[in-house]
This record gives C-alpha cells, sequence and structure tokens, in this order.
C-alpha cells in the first residue's frame, strides 16, 4: 500500500521465498524492483523468510566484494560455511532465537537450513576496512550487555568493528504494551524500514494531506519511510518485537 511518503507491506507476502510467481525469492527491498516501484534500492537489500527445513546451497558461491551480510535467525536452525580468500573454512550456525551474524564482503559460500527457520537479512555495499572477517552474537545477550539495541552502525561500536559503518543502522528492538516513541530517519539518511516481527503496533503519520493511521499487526508486516524529516509517532499495542535498517 502506498500513501503519502511512504509504504506499507507484507515482507513474506510480498516477496514469499521459492514462489515461482516472484523472482525476488524472499528479497522485498531491493534492486530487483523496477525503479518507479518504492521498494527499489540500487544501495540495499532487505529479506525476510521463512525457509523450510532442507532448503539451501550445497555449492560454494562467490559473493560480490563489495556486498556486507548481516542475518538474525527468530526461530530454527540455520547453518552457513564461509570461506574467505587464504584462510580455511568458518562454519556459523545460528539455533536460538534472536542469533545473529555478520560477514565481510569476499568470500564464498553454502548454507543449509536444518530446522525450518525464520529469517532476517540485510545486504548493503561497502569500502570500510574491517580485520575482524565474521562476527556472530545474539540480539538478546548484546542488549543485555548494555549495547542498546543496536546491531550495525556509528555510535557504539570501535572503528575497526565489523558492525561500526557509516553506511547504514540496524537496531531489534523490544517494547512493551503502551510504550510510545518518535520514528524518524536521521540526519544523512534517505530510509528506513521498520518490521514487525511479533505483537502489533499503531503508526501515526502527520503530514500536510492530514493525519493517517496504520497499524502492523501481523507477522513480517513492514513500513517503508523515505521522507527524510517526517517523524512518525509508534504507539505498541502489544508486546512488540520489531527490527529497524536506515540508511
Amino acid at each position: 500500500m502506498v500513501l503519502p511518503f511512504s509504504y506499507f507491506g507484507n515482507a513474506i507476502l510480498d516477496a514469499p521465498y521459492g514462489a515461482k510467481t516472484t523472482p525476488h525469492d524472499g528479497w522485498f527491498i531491493g534492486s530487483f524492483f523496477p525503479r518507479d516501484d518504492p521498494r527499489y534500492d540500487p544501495r540495499v537489500s532487505l529479506r525476510f523468510s521463512l525457509l523450510p527445513r532442507g532448503a539451501g546451497r550445497e555449492d560454494m558461491t562467490r559473493e560480490l566484494d563489495t556486498s556486507v551480510m548481516w542475518y538474525v535467525i527468530f526461530s530454527g536452525v540455520l547453518e552457513n560455511v564461509f570461506q574467505f580468500s587464504g584462510r580455511d573454512e568458518e562454519r556459523v550456525v545460528l539455533y536460538q532465537p534472536m542469533d545473529c551474524a555478520l560477514i565481510q564482503p569476499g568470500h564464498c559460500h553454502r548454507w543449509m537450513v536444518r530446522e525450518e527457520c525464520l529469517v532476517f537479512m540485510v545486504r548493503w555495499e561497502t569500502s570500510e576496512p574491517k580485520d575482524q572477517l565474521i562476527w556472530t552474537g545474539n540480539v538478546d545477550t548484546i542488549a543485555r550487555d548494555g549495547v542498546s539495541s543496536l546491531m550495525v552502525g556509528k555510535s557504539v561500536f570501535p572503528s575497526r568493528h565489523p558492525s561500526c559503518t557509516d553506511a547504514i543502522q540496524i537496531n531489534a528492538e523490544k517494547f512493551r504494551k503502551g510504550a510510545e516513541f518518535s520514528l524518524a530517519a536521521n540526519e544523512g539518511q534517505s530510509r528506513k524500514v521498520v518490521l514487525l516481527v511479533s505483537g502489533g503496533v499503531e503508526v501515526i503519520l502527520s503530514a500536510t494531506e492530514g493525519r493517517c493511521i496504520y497499524v502492523l499487526s501481523r507477522e513480517a508486516d513492514y513500513h517503508l519511510l523515505s521522507d527524510v524529516g517526517t517523524a512518525r509517532t509508534v504507539k505498541v499495542l502489544e508486546d512488540a518485537c520489531f527490527i529497524t535498517v536506515a540508511w
């Protein structure tokens, strides 16, 4: 649904994994949409998919030398095997809810779903060199340790940390019923996506055209902001978990 300065949809319904009717295969934001589609973006790709057991790719495939990948699972077991030039293979298995991983550019990898899994993935372009090529963690643990809800960004990580970047900001957040907060793109950012993992929120948009209200209530409902400087108020209708990505 297109509203003034924004787009609302459902990631799984917009681009279901494995569906022969769409070429996007789970990617709901990216360069694969027509240029006049609000979901078109040449810099960042977003994917939110329910992957069946046994899905995957057995052969090693080389990724772009400029593409960083960050992903998190909410259920299931996802196994990835990565190989960088001149290094041994590294195996990354995400098996606890909110396990996440960040992979630097220039790698080959294969993957397999060991147990049906719900996964969110972000890809973006970078020219920032990092010493550590693979970084893993758990969203809940990171937040408990005082890194707030920021998973990828600038403000809380050392400059050489894999998650420190000017290119993008990723937050994984949980809010209690009744909470309210403001939602807007920050300075230097032109787009922001809010994706609901569970719960329900009400997004209130104040614009010159009037006051619009939209409720994100289903798993994978999302709100794309592309109007820098226009703030929304978000009211949490029931305990909610969601991901925000800004670039």
